[in-house]
């Protein structure tokens, strides 16, 4: 790739945003094309340190308690509750199993199907739900570590 085919390539695919954009994304306050000089040394120039260094805790704090209250609002309570439902359906199942003929509904045009299931495979079917009722209960209320 020649020098003229890179450059478009970089106009194209970058802009001055994106890479002015880094100072703020690294806590930088500082004007990076001024022309002022950089503060003396001593108690004034200590202060201000002291003052940047609290306000980018406070920032840091502001972002980290926003997070957490999006993750605490991220769990689902009406999954869980259809879990809960799955796991008492199964349960149901697997205490009281019951031999009868299921439907299935066919695709289009086509005949639904009619299937037996005996008592042994409504056992079977009620473990299958109970186990998807408690997976789909943790995956509702399961919050990551911060």
């Amino acid at each position: 790739m020649n020098k003229t085919r890179g450059g478009h390539w970089l106009r194209r695919n970058t802009t001055v945003d994106d890479l002015l954009d880094d100072g703020v994304e690294n806590d930088s306050d500082t004007k990076v094309f001024s022309e002022e000089a950089p503060p003396s040394p001593g108690p004034a120039a200590d202060a201000l340190q002291r003052q940047r260094t609290a306000y980018a805790g406070e920032q840091r704090t502001q972002a980290v308690s926003t997070a957490r209250r999006a993750l605490r609002q991220s769990r689902s309570f009406w999954g869980a509750g259809t879990g809960i439902a799955c796991i008492v359906a199964g349960a149901l199942l697997i205490l009281h199993p019951v031999a009868m003929w299921v439907s299935h509904p066919g695709m289009k045009r086509a005949w639904p199907i009619m299937e037996w299931v005996s008592q042994e495979g409504s056992v079977l079917y009620g473990g299958v739900l109970v186990l998807f009722g408690g997976a789909l209960t943790a995956f509702s209320l399961f919050v990551p570590r911060t």
